[in-house]
């Protein structure tokens, strides 16, 4: 029991650290790995085509954005992965949008992203359309600047081939990752 207990006092310290106000910048990003299902449709004719399968997915998420007040931050961010699926095949996604973050007492962080992904499957297939993450986090701070941010993301994306409309690709799932932010 003591251990927790001091744990919980060295993550209260930590909270005092902070240098969350309005005016603040922040930088850094993200690394995490992704497991979940994904969807293919393939219209033809008046039949529909539907199939579904597991996969596995590495990701970077660089960002930056400035506290509007002591508790918001708003940003643009980046999504980079690449991905397994299964049947190998492999391919990467990029997106880009805006973020807005909410701070809780001790560190505590909500935070959405909305934006525009592109995916290369192939040399020859692009799909275009909205991705998309909503999560919760804590900020370790390690000194007066420089956090450790583990958190929990539902993030998915609703992709349309760029040639074809008929054919639309989408996924969701569960991030598991650890940050590095700068606040200065």
């Amino acid at each position: 029991m003591k251990k927790v207990w001091l744990l919980l006092a060295c993550l209260w310290s930590t909270a005092a650290m902070a240098q969350i106000s309005q005016g603040t910048i922040l930088a850094g990003g993200s690394f995490g790995i992704n497991f979940g299902k994904e969807y293919s449709e393939v219209r033809s004719g008046n039949t529909l085509v539907r199939t579904e399968q597991k996969f596995t997915e590495i990701n970077f998420n660089p960002s930056v954005g400035m506290f509007v007040s002591d508790e918001i931050a708003l940003g643009l961010a980046m999504d980079i992965f690449t991905r397994s699926v299964e049947g190998d095949h492999e391919y990467t996604t990029v997106g880009v949008g805006p973020f807005a973050r909410f701070y809780l007492p001790m560190n505590l962080f909500f935070e959405g992203y909305v934006g525009y992904a592109s995916q290369k499957f192939g040399k020859n297939t692009t799909y275009n359309g909205l991705g998309y993450s909503l999560g919760a986090g804590f900020a370790f701070f390690v000194n007066n600047h420089v956090a450790i941010e583990p958190a929990l993301r539902f993030r998915g994306y609703a992709l349309s081939n760029a040639d074809d409309k008929d054919l639309k690709q989408g996924r969701n799932g569960l991030l598991i990752g650890v940050g590095l932010q700068t606040y200065f």
